[in-house]
C-alpha cells in the first residue's frame, strides 16, 4: 500500500486588463500582466481611430497590428511568452505604451 500526498494550488485564473484610449493616449500607459493575460485596448475616444502595433522587445517576431479602432470599438491580445511588448498608434506614432509579461 502506498501513500500519496497532494499540494493544492490555487487556481490562478487568467485575468483581462483594460488600457482605454482618450485624449491621445493609453490609459494606463505602462500594464504588467502574467502568462496567459489578455490586454484589452478600447478607443475611448468620441470621434478618431487609433490603433495597436504591437511587438515583443527584442524579437524578430512580426507585429501585430489590430487595424484602425474607431469610437468604443476594442482589441485585444493574449500574451504567452515572456517579455515587453511595445506598442504604439499607427495613425499617431507620438503615443505609445508598453506591456510586461511576468511569470
Amino acid at each position: 500500500m502506498s501513500a500519496f500526498s497532494f499540494l493544492l494550488v490555487p487556481d490562478l485564473a487568467a485575468e483581462t486588463i483594460k488600457v482605454e484610449i482618450y485624449k491621445y493616449q493609453y490609459h494606463p500607459k505602462v500594464v504588467q500582466v502574467r502568462v496567459g493575460d489578455t490586454v484589452r485596448w478600447v478607443n475611448r475616444e468620441r470621434r478618431q481611430y487609433h490603433s495597436v502595433q504591437l511587438h515583443r522587445d527584442g524579437s524578430d517576431d512580426e507585429s501585430l497590428d489590430s487595424g484602425y479602432l474607431f469610437p468604443q470599438e476594442q482589441w485585444e491580445q493574449t500574451f504567452t511568452q515572456l517579455g515587453r511588448y511595445s506598442y504604439l498608434c499607427g495613425p499617431h506614432p507620438d503615443m505609445s505604451g508598453r506591456v510586461e509579461v511576468v511569470e
